[in-house]
């Protein structure tokens, strides 16, 4: 279930990691829910610099990352971005229902930005447990 937005909700860039080609980033935002008590996943904005614009290149929405998928999942962390195969390792957060008091479960994943295709790459023992594989050479991990 994803928490009701409020017209007023605010919309933030919660981390922006740069591809290879410096001309490429991934913007994962988060939304304000429960009148700005908590926040959600919003999206994940692949943008191109053309001339000095940022355009959006691809995104992918809260509910588009549902598509597929029998949990409610949400994205919550980037570890590096390969715009070269539309692919970044994520840190994914899922729940088996909508219910609450559900313990949510994270993982990092090799996600395929077009497809959604998702594979496994390591199961978190809690939420801020970093990524301990490794990146593809020259995939541009970081950000701010």
């Amino acid at each position: 279930m994803i928490e009701e937005q409020s017209p007023d909700s605010e919309i933030v860039e919660r981390k922006v990691t740069y591809g290879s080609d410096p001309n490429h980033r991934l913007v994962l935002r988060y939304v304000s829910v429960l009148n700005g008590a908590g926040w959600d996943f919003y999206e994940l904005d692949w943008q191109q610099k053309i001339g000095s614009e940022w355009l959006k290149h691809h995104s992918i929405s809260a509910e588009g990352f549902q598509l597929g998928s029998s949990l409610r999942r949400w994205v919550c962390e980037i570890s590096s971005f390969d715009p070269t195969d539309a692919s970044a390792i994520l840190q994914i957060g899922s729940v088996d229902s909508d219910q609450r008091n559900h313990k949510a479960v994270y993982a990092w994943g090799l996600l395929h930005l077009y497809t959604l295709d998702l594979q496994l790459l390591q199961v978190c023992a809690d939420p801020f447990e970093p990524y301990l594989g490794e990146t593809k050479e020259g995939d541009g991990g970081g950000g701010n």
